[in-house]
């Protein structure tokens, strides 16, 4: 539980998570705490129905201002690494990942933040819930004259000032963007953790984070 310091005490509830992965694969795990986590361009190149995706990583918005309606189609090329996980537990979701085991996130918090120290460059992160859309195309509707896409025709006090800007509220729609799937995708109730590195976008990273296996489980143990 994450505890919310509101007027009165809030307490949010992260689910149970399943990985499924072939056995030698969770071996690996347990006897070393090997993982390898793959990015958003492995995902886009992934020829596995189930676990390739062409839009991973795109960032696909309209947004409408008063001054008008402004379109993005970018793909992020940051390096940033991506451990995709069930919601649902079934011995079925094996056979739709064509695995034959997984194992158990009984902590996603925790499991993360072990996670993130052996990833080089990491700055940053997030974890969420997928949701699942028939259009994934993010639609916002902007009256804020302060805001990006509210000033576009406008001079920035500096190249420099418009890029930060511009740059930010890239990072904002990506944000959104990465747990956005389309309706296709639903019956895996996917939920993900992304971490976001310094560095050029690879395909994905191999470590060893044995202090991750603390708050986990192996699907055959259960």
């Amino acid at each position: 539980m994450i505890e919310i310091p509101f007027v009165r005490p809030w307490n949010v509830r992260t689910p149970i998570l399943t990985r499924y992965l072939e056995q030698e694969y969770v071996d690996e795990f347990f006897d070393s705490g090997k993982l390898r986590i793959s990015s958003f361009k492995a995902f886009r190149k992934h020829e596995d129905a189930q676990r390739g995706d062409t839009s991973e990583g795109t960032i696909n918005s309209k947004i409408t201002t008063p001054s008008g309606a402004y379109g993005t189609l970018l793909i992020s090329n940051q390096e940033a690494y991506v451990l995709c996980a069930s919601t649902i537990e079934n011995k079925n979701m094996k056979a739709t990942f064509e695995t034959n085991s997984g194992f158990r996130i009984n902590n996603s918090l925790g499991f993360a933040n072990a996670v993130s120290r052996y990833i080089p460059g990491f700055y940053e992160g997030m974890e969420g819930l997928c949701s699942y859309r028939k259009d994934t195309l993010i639609q916002k509707h902007d009256d804020n004259p302060s805001s990006l896409p509210n000033r576009m025709p406008n001079n920035f006090e500096s190249p420099e000032a418009g890029w930060n800007e511009i740059n930010r509220y890239a990072i904002e729609l990506a944000n959104e963007a990465f747990f956005i799937k389309h309706i296709s995708y639903s019956h895996q109730g996917e939920y993900r953790m992304i971490w976001i590195a310094s560095g050029g976008e690879k395909q994905y990273i191999d470590i060893i984070c044995p202090e991750a296996r603390q708050f986990c489980q192996p699907l055959k143990d259960l």
